[in-house]
């Protein structure tokens, strides 16, 4: 992921770009499976992927989220400005 709503899969031969419908930088990405993949932004929003499209998320992040990491599918925790902590459980 990357500037300009930047997204691009790798599907063990070579890299396709992924539209996300967003220009925000996104920043950080985790996932659980290939069809699981979370990724966050510039503009706090969390972007999900689910096997066929990029859906916005909508977050109370007052700015950027920095990074997001999971421990299982649903189950994520994003980071942000000045300690702001986002989580999501199923």
């Amino acid at each position: 992921v990357g500037w300009f709503g930047t997204a691009l899969h790798w599907d063990g031969v070579a890299w396709s770009a992924q539209q996300t419908g967003s220009l925000e930088q996104l920043l950080g990405i985790w996932g659980s499976s290939r069809n699981d993949l979370y990724a966050t932004s510039s503009d706090g929003h969390i972007f999900k992927w689910d096997g066929n499209t990029w859906q916005t998320q909508t977050t109370p992040a007052p700015k950027s989220l920095y990074g997001i990491f999971g421990f299982a599918p649903g189950n994520a925790v994003a980071v942000g400005d000045n300690g702001f902590i986002l989580s999501r459980s199923p």
